[in-house]
């Protein structure tokens, strides 16, 4: 398994993970509001940096609100490429080896299909994947994520990192399937 049980029970009842938890509508209640006090359970090392965990549920949030006022379906930039993939390999990090050898815009490709299937995870009901599953898939998202921004840093001061990962997720926010046609 790709993920302790603690980094899985962190991710349940933690502050750092409480904007993405709030973000997905099927989870019950009282996992989307719960923290626990007095917790001793350490924010995982690939959860870092805190601010882009809530950024995603920021935007996950956002992109939900704006859908709920539409009459159609969802359409999705990437397609079946940021479909949730539903297997154990869908938790597996991404080889560190292979993000140092692409471009820059292909990072940036990373970053939009990771934004984009962690909103369809987050919008899938968990009871109908397995909640184990469904969670371990969001979590791999998630540290994607932030392996991504990871390399960005690394290739870049970390200023300049955050604004590309704020205008990936901004423009996820705002991509209108009828715009880009």
């Amino acid at each position: 398994m790709s993920f302790s049980i603690e980094e899985v029970q962190s991710f349940l009842v933690s502050r750092w993970s409480l904007p993405i938890r709030r973000a997905c509508p099927h989870l019950p209640e009282q996992e989307r509001r719960y923290i626990r006090e007095n917790n001793d359970l350490p924010v995982p090392k690939w959860a870092q940096p805190q601010f882009l965990q809530r950024w995603l549920g920021q935007a996950i949030a956002s992109r939900l609100a704006w859908q709920e006022q539409q009459p159609d379906p969802p359409r999705y930039r990437f397609g079946r490429r940021s479909a949730p993939c539903w297997s154990q390999t869908a938790i597996l990090p991404y080889d560190p080896r292979c993000l140092r050898g692409v471009d820059e815009d292909q990072l940036l490709w990373y970053a939009g299909m990771d934004i984009e299937r962690l909103y369809r995870i987050a919008r899938e009901p968990q009871w109908r994947v397995g909640e184990n599953l469904w969670t371990l898939t969001l979590l791999g998202t998630c540290r994607h994520l932030a392996q991504v921004y990871g390399e960005l840093k690394r290739r870049h001061k970390a200023a300049k990192a955050r604004e590309l990962m704020w205008q990936a997720l901004r423009l996820f926010v705002t991509w209108r399937a009828h715009e880009a046609a």
